[in-house]
């Protein structure tokens, strides 16, 4: 048994009362000491806490303004809780990490080291943001996905699945991350691009517009990848010329796009259609009606694959 004393509070329950939203019991908190780090002095209020379970005693974490930490919550270490902003159900702050502003933190989610969740943002499942890590605006990060060294996460971005945004990586606008995707590097992905499945986007790589990458695709190097393209099975692309993006075509106003893979085949999208040259030549005889395209379109298309895309 250790016969280490226990460390004196740093603060006390100033005053209760009813939260009108949650129908819970807060208590408001007062400074027992400075707290430097946050310019905390003896005596200032901070904000609410339903127990003194969710704020570690004899640290140097604080919950300030009109900040509330509630459930099974914890802040602990040297984080800090300000300006409106929740932390409930079992999330845990630690370390030197901040969430302020009128941030949430929910679920299992875990905001550490010197990582910092800001604006509107909100962070659930069990997530996790760490090192000098960015969440801001209204940007939504959940499921199992991890955000860490200095990436940032804003706007309305979303990032989900067991996705991994990292290094200097920045999401941001109404871009949506999921799956195992991996953003890393000095990528960015922006606009309303989708990104699913195992698709790596890395280097100083952009995805912008309306993008859609699936699959185990690689978006790498210097490639800029943009408008309406739809980037699959097992793409290898490094740079802009590495993919061909036309349309849109019929009243359906599909896109095509066309780029090499990991093998370095030819593979084609367009509408629900995937596969290689030869499908695609087979495919488009087969249309009709209003999603048929004209014989001449066709011709330059294939033309234009085959002339970018020598064997």
């Amino acid at each position: 048994m250790s016969d280490a004393p226990a460390p004196s509070p740093h603060y006390e329950f100033a005053h209760s009362c009813l939260h009108q939203e949650s129908g819970l019991v807060l208590n408001r908190i007062r400074a027992l000491r400075d707290i430097p780090a946050h310019g905390v002095k003896a005596g200032d209020l901070g904000g609410y806490v339903e127990s003194e379970c969710n704020l570690e005693q004899g640290s140097n974490a604080w919950v300030a303004e009109m900040a509330k930490v509630i459930g099974d919550a914890r802040v602990s270490g040297a984080a800090l809780v300000e300006g409106k902003a929740v932390v409930n159900e079992n999330a845990q702050i630690m370390d030197s990490a901040r969430v302020c502003d009128r941030a949430t933190v929910a679920g299992s989610a875990v905001i550490k080291d010197r990582a910092v969740v800001s604006h509107l943002a909100f962070v659930g499942g069990k997530a996790c943001v760490y090192e000098n890590a960015q969440v801001s605006g209204g940007a939504e990060v959940g499921d199992n996905a991890q955000v860490f060294g200095k990436a940032r996460v804003s706007s309305s971005a979303r990032v989900r699945g067991n996705a991994r945004i990292y290094d200097e990586a920045l999401v941001f606008y109404d871009a949506q991350i999921s799956g195992d995707v991996w953003v890393y590097g000095r990528a960015t992905v922006k606009g309303s691009s989708e990104l699913s499945g195992f698709v790596h986007v890395c280097d100083r790589a952009i995805v912008e517009d309306s993008v859609k990458a699936h699959g185990y695709s690689l978006i790498y190097g210097n490639a800029w990848v943009s408008g309406h393209a739809n980037i699959g099975s097992h793409a290898d692309v490094s740079e802009d010329s590495d993919y061909l993006h036309f349309g849109p075509f019929t009243p359906n106003k599909l896109w095509l796009t066309a780029h090499r893979d990991l093998n370095q085949h030819v593979r084609i999208a367009v509408g629900k259609f995937e596969g290689d040259l030869a499908e695609f030549e087979a495919y488009v005889k087969q249309q009709r009606g209003h999603e048929a395209l004209p014989k001449t379109v066709i011709a330059l298309l294939l033309e234009a694959i085959k002339e970018s895309f020598p064997d």
